[in-house]
């Protein structure tokens, strides 16, 4: 989260975080964090988890988008 939340959000301003999709994007980081953390402990397979890769990058296109649409 320090990274991929908090330091996401400052880099832009903390602007990041008055937009629509941003509770969402710091849900998917959690959840594919949580998912990154039993892969590289040898309990999970990112590979298998497409749908959530999936999900992730096009929230993170929301954000893109809403955040170019506030400028």
């Amino acid at each position: 989260t320090a990274y991929l939340i908090d330091g996401f959000n400052a880099y832009y301003e903390n602007k990041l975080e008055e937009l629509p999709a941003w509770p969402e994007w710091k849900e998917s980081v959690r959840r594919l964090s949580k998912l990154a953390d039993s892969a590289f402990a040898g309990k999970a397979n990112l590979h298998e988890h497409n749908d959530l890769m999936r999900k992730h990058l096009d929230v993170y296109m929301a954000l893109k988008e809403q955040y170019n649409q506030q400028k």
